[in-house]
């Protein structure tokens, strides 16, 4: 758990085989729809910005809200 006054959690999930391992902050009483919009917005910027040679160097993440308290980072 992290300290903040939501207190979202750290989870670890690693594949079957063991090859991957990946990290995700679960939120409790966050509506992160918004937040999903706006990066999948920029992610897409990001890519056509590159293609034509324009890196600003953003580092998008990705944000998957499972209901209107609960979501994924």
């Amino acid at each position: 758990l992290f300290k903040s006054a939501l207190m979202p959690c750290r989870l670890t999930f690693v594949t079957e085989d063991g090859d991957r391992e990946y990290v995700a902050i679960f939120k409790h009483g966050d509506d992160l729809r918004q937040d999903q919009l706006i990066l999948q917005t920029i992610t897409l910027m990001d890519k056509l910005l590159r293609k034509e040679n324009l890196d600003l160097k953003l580092t998008p993440y990705c944000v998957l809200a499972t209901s209107t308290k609960h979501g994924f980072v």
